[in-house]
């Protein structure tokens, strides 16, 4: 009589692969920081100008650990103010507690920078381009396509000719027009 005995084990379940996410900045009030990305691959990211934190923004009106994302075993992220004095938003509704994140999500901290939370890589080659244009002084614009907003750079001002402070830095719906006044009319 043989022996063939068959031994079962147990088919191991897979865990989630680790999942990364990006923020890329669509509106700041830091020169040449739209256009920017953070690739968030661990845990834990904070989120503030703090050098610690994993995504640094040196905003006006970020506090300097302003909000943290953290990713679940199951590959989900969530957004979590760390107590800001200015705030936190999800797609314009202030964060109270923890805040699922999914494709193209808007976070907003404080009152002037806002992010797109994505799933696609971004180049690194646009924010090379980018960092390069604001080190020359080269005006930058940026165009928010779900809300066909255009936000731009201080730099605009020198290049077009208008004085200081002439241009609003206030970002406009698409259609409407911010004219320099360059002295008085006659």
């Amino acid at each position: 009589m043989s022996d063939d005995t068959t031994t079962l084990h147990p088919i191991p379940t897979t865990q989630p692969q680790p999942v990364v996410a990006w923020l890329v900045v669509t509106a700041a009030s830091t020169p040449g920081a739209v256009g920017r990305s953070f690739k968030i691959s661990g845990e834990e990211s904070v989120i503030g100008r703090s050098p610690e934190a994993q995504v640094r923004l040196m905003e006006e009106g970020v506090s300097r650990r302003h909000a943290r994302i953290i990713r679940s075993a199951e590959g989900k992220f969530e957004l979590t103010d760390l107590g800001s004095t200015n705030g936190t938003y999800l797609n314009g509704t202030r964060v109270g507690g923890p805040g699922r994140l999914d494709e193209g999500d808007r976070v907003q901290l404080g009152g002037q920078c806002s992010l797109r939370f994505t799933f696609k890589e971004t180049s690194d080659g646009d924010e090379n381009l980018r960092e390069a244009l604001a080190a020359a002084q080269v005006a930058t614009f940026s165009l928010d396509l779900r809300s066909s907003v255009i936000s731009w750079n201080e730099t605009v001002e020198r290049v077009v000719g208008a004085p200081a402070g002439t241009l609003s830095r206030t970002a406009l719906p698409m259609g409407t027009s911010s004219t320099p006044t360059t002295g008085p009319t006659r």
